[in-house]
């Protein structure tokens, strides 16, 4: 049985096209958004969080891209 939990984010930050973008440009994007990977939450087109290599290799494999970055709202 998949459990679900409904997460309110704020605004889109920027996203990620691709994988490869994602390797190539992470450090620049969260850069010049001026946030660090804790006040962001990135999620695939699948709904998931992708916080680690494992969840963006995933989506890559899943084609789940793109992943969209947003403020995290606590």
């Amino acid at each position: 049985m998949k459990n679900s939990v409904e997460i309110i984010v704020g605004e889109e930050l920027f996203r990620f096209v691709s994988y490869g973008d994602w390797v190539s440009n992470a450090t620049k994007r969260f850069q010049q958004s001026g946030r660090t990977d804790r006040s962001v939450l990135c999620i695939d087109t699948k709904g998931r969080i992708c916080n680690t290599t494992r969840e963006f290799t995933r989506a890559r494999d899943e084609d789940a891209f793109p992943v969209k970055a947003y403020v995290k709202v606590v």
